[in-house]
C-alpha cells in the first residue's frame, strides 16, 4: 500500500517535510494553508507579551 499525504504546513516547512516523507516512501503534495507572521507590538499587546515572557521562565 502506498501512502499519500497532503501537507498543509507553511511554505517554509513544506519542502523539508516532503523530502523526509519521500525518503520513507510516502508520496506527498503541498498545499500550504498556514502563514505564520509576527504581530506588530501595539500598546494593547505589549502588556500581554510581557506577561507571557514572565510566565515562560
Amino acid at each position: 500500500m502506498t501512502w499519500r499525504l497532503l501537507i498543509t504546513r507553511p511554505v517554509e516547512e513544506c519542502a523539508a517535510l516532503a523530502a523526509t516523507l519521500a525518503e520513507h516512501g510516502v508520496f506527498s503534495s503541498a498545499m500550504p494553508l498556514l502563514a505564520i507572521e509576527p504581530l506588530a507590538e501595539t500598546a494593547e499587546r505589549v502588556p500581554l507579551s510581557m506577561s507571557c515572557r514572565a510566565t515562560a521562565r
